[in-house]
């Protein structure tokens, strides 16, 4: 959550990974998107048609 929040600048982060700074921001901006549809319930409809 740390690099979430930004309590380390992008270069740090890219320094420490060993990953350039492009898919780290990608990242970052992608879970702060849609990040909580990760922690949604399931919905049922999809419970449903995978278990009928």
């Amino acid at each position: 959550m740390k690099r979430i929040k930004g309590e380390k600048t992008l270069v740090e982060r890219s320094r420490e990974s060993g990953v350039h700074p492009n898919p780290l921001l990608k990242g970052k901006l992608l879970l702060l998107e849609k990040g909580a549809e990760l922690f949604e319930p399931p919905n049922k409809e999809r419970i449903t048609e995978a278990h009928p």
